[in-house]
């Protein structure tokens, strides 16, 4: 195999010859929605040769679930695969004991709570197939931009404070280490990072790249750093197909409280951006700018209520805004060397 080419597995699903692909969802204590969410890929057009479910719930009604699902997915050829997290809870290390167990050409991540429109799965794997470059491909989030309009001032302030926000000139990563979304388009378009809803990767380009362990509970921005990095080092493209559509229906139950979320984004955004950005005065002063927009942004949720997309429970409060400010500049040395031991406390509050 030549320098910078990736290895690509042998083809099913004849005659269009697709890949093989593993769906691997990690759950907690969402039964109800995951049971939304397995039905949407039974009913697809093209189903995957397995469902890899990794469970940290703290009772067996997503194990039940899946016995009584096991019957109809192997009618259609699909092997549902249900594993208690054997490890610490948190989203990315779940989905790292998936990506160990799945044995699909392409290794699929969706949420619990995310239901793939009709033809997702086809939609995501005629990239692969038409592409040949493409390591990675991701769907398109159907809700995102009626919910953060380009021109609205909340998406305004957001572009101005160089936090991520919508935009028609597609998903990009910025100088801060936060995002570009695109308002919807045509065809599939290089990006470069992918959603953890429904970021897909090329098994053989993955490598030794995984979900930073370091980074507890929901870690917001693992599956920015995870697919950034797999884009960067396996020598092909990250895609984003507006073909393939899902929904997230960001479910309440089992999510973190919005003043934890203020420690977990004050503190995960910080090691991110040392973790990923070349080091030099313009792009921390950039980062700092985006840290002051943000402070602002929370103040304004505090005394108005939400202004945006919200993937939290409760509302700011006032002291835990402030709190969670100082936490990450007076622990920047430690943040910056990965040494968050410091932070199992926030994550328990």
């Amino acid at each position: 195999m030549e320098p910078g080419q990736v290895e690509r597995g042998g083809a099913v699903g004849a005659p269009e010859a697709y890949p093989s692909m593993s769906v691997v969802i990690p759950t907690f204590n969402r039964a109800d929605d995951l049971s939304q969410a397995l039905h949407a890929i039974l009913a697809q057009s093209v189903v995957p040769m397995e469902i890899v479910v990794v469970d940290d719930s703290t009772d067996d009604r997503t194990e039940r679930l899946l016995e009584s699902l096991s019957k109809d997915f192997a009618a259609r050829g699909c092997a549902l695969r249900y594993v208690r997290n054997p490890r610490e809870r948190g989203v990315g290390i779940a989905r790292n004991v998936g990506l160990e167990m799945a044995k699909g050409d392409i290794i699929q991540f969706t949420d619990d709570d995310v239901v793939f429109q009709p033809g997702f799965i086809e939609s995501v794997l005629r990239v692969y197939r038409d592409h040949t470059d493409a390591v990675g491909v991701q769907g398109y989030l159907m809700t995102y931009p009626q919910a953060n309009d380009p021109d609205s001032m909340y998406n305004t302030l957001r572009k101005m404070f160089r936090l991520s926000f919508t935009t028609r000139g597609g998903a990009k990563v910025l100088r801060s280490f936060k995002t570009t979304y695109p308002v919807r388009g045509e065809g599939a378009e290089p990006c470069d990072w992918m959603s953890g809803c429904s970021q897909s990767f090329l098994r053989s380009a993955v490598g030794g790249v995984r979900n930073d362990e370091r980074m507890k509970r929901y870690s917001t921005g693992d599956d920015l750093d995870i697919s950034y990095n797999v884009g960067r080092k396996a020598g092909g493209r990250l895609y984003l197909t507006f073909d393939a559509l899902f929904e997230h229906k960001e479910a309440q139950v089992a999510r973190s409280s919005s003043n934890r979320m203020l420690y977990i984004d004050a503190v995960y955004s910080y090691y991110l951006f040392k973790k990923n950005v070349p080091r030099s005065v313009g792009n921390s002063m950039v980062f700092y700018w985006s840290r002051l927009g943000q402070l602002f942004l929370n103040l304004v949720e505090h005394f108005k209520g939400p202004s945006g997309p919200s993937r939290a429970v409760g509302r700011f409060e006032l002291r835990h805004i402030f709190r969670s400010q100082v936490l990450w500049l007076s622990k920047r040395r430690e943040i910056a060397s990965g040494e968050l031991s410091f932070f199992e406390e926030y994550l328990n509050m």
